[in-house]
């Protein structure tokens, strides 16, 4: 694609102080219009893992300004995450696991060799601890809805799941 645009995560740059879902899918649209040569123009959404649930929340608020959304390696939003992954069911509650049960969770549904070998111990280096920080920046976030208690809300507050644009998920048969 010769003309993107990178939106990112809660807390990154430009992302700073949302404090729920609308703020943060209202400065994703504002992101995308920044730029006056893009503003109003349709788009095509191309989202990975946890960045499709803002996808497609923006999706949704574009309307028929998105064209295609295509995420991939999501399970749907309405289907939580937290719960199969970390056994809590809402992002708030995931903050209150400690490091060691984080870390447990995080390599029974997702196999990792280099994190693996830190499983049980204590201290965790700091490496892994900031890779367990961006774990709670992300999944922990009451702004992306990931639970099954918090999900269901955001993404049909209105009363209404669908999007109006045609949507492609790829997935692995393996996570």
């Amino acid at each position: 694609f010769s003309d993107v645009v990178v939106l990112d995560h809660v807390g990154e740059p430009g992302f700073e102080g949302c404090e729920d879902w609308d703020t943060y899918i209202g400065r994703l649209a504002e992101r995308l219009d920044a730029d006056a040569s893009r503003r109003g123009r349709d788009v095509i959404i191309v989202a990975h893992s946890h960045g499709a649930l803002p996808a497609y929340g923006l999706a949704k608020r574009l309307g028929k300004r998105c064209r295609k959304l295509y995420p991939i390696a999501r399970r749907p939003p309405t289907m939580g995450l937290l719960d199969d992954v970390w056994g809590v069911d809402a992002a708030p509650r995931l903050a209150e696991l400690d490091d060691g049960e984080l870390l447990r969770r995080m390599l029974d549904a997702w196999p990792n060799e280099m994190l693996e070998r830190f499983r049980g111990k204590s201290p965790l280096p700091a490496t892994i601890q900031e890779v367990l920080d961006v774990v709670r920046r992300q999944y922990s976030s009451p702004v992306v809805p990931c639970g099954s208690a918090d999900a269901p809300a955001a993404y049909a507050a209105d009363g209404e799941l669908a999007i109006e644009a045609p949507i492609l998920a790829v997935a692995a048969s393996l996570e």
